[in-house]
């Protein structure tokens, strides 16, 4: 019996090795906001220039532009390295003027998630680590969705401590907009 596939969706992509290339490619473009929610975001250690700081650069770009960014940031990493780079990371993004919220400690937060502009959703398994392309078989997919965005922008944003930095009648507003 043969498999079945079902057609795909014209406006999703999956990216393999070009995730970051294709993040930051979006990230550049965003005019109204970024959201991320991420598990490990490492690799400021290095001297070259590794796509984590390449990613980064970009959102202090784009908060420097006027967008407005929020990370939701794990924080319960068992590793004493991620650890101290999520201390820089939370150094740099204060000093960049990036919002973003450090997830609970009693919980995981698990999701690697980035929404841009009120369509475009980044939904997959790569964490924002050099290994995660050089290393690992992870897969995004890249959803051009409005219902989608809006959906998840209200579950990533419920995890959240009060007052959410985003509220879902601004998300759905956003979502209305075009590119």
């Amino acid at each position: 019996m043969p498999l079945l596939f079902p057609e795909r969706d014209p406006v999703a992509r999956v990216l393999i090795s070009d995730f970051f290339t294709s993040l930051i490619s979006d990230i550049d473009q965003a005019k109204v906001e970024i959201i991320g929610s991420v598990y490990l975001f490492t690799g400021f250690n290095s001297s070259r220039l590794t796509d984590p700081i390449r990613l980064l650069n970009s959102l202090k770009k784009a908060r420097a532009r006027g967008v407005n960014v929020f990370l939701l940031i794990n924080q319960r990493l068992d590793y004493a390295r991620p650890k101290r780079e999520h201390r820089k990371l939370s150094e740099a993004l204060k000093m960049s003027g990036i919002e973003f919220q450090l997830y609970p400690r009693s919980k995981i937060q698990h999701a690697k998630i980035f929404l841009i502009d009120g369509g475009i959703c980044f939904v997959g398994s790569h964490n924002l680590t050099q290994g995660a392309v050089s290393k690992n078989l992870d897969v995004t997919v890249r959803y051009e969705d409005r219902e989608l965005y809006s959906d998840l922008a209200f579950s990533l944003l419920s995890a959240c401590a009060p007052p959410f930095p985003v509220r879902r009648q601004e998300v759905a507003e956003n979502s209305t907009d075009s590119r």
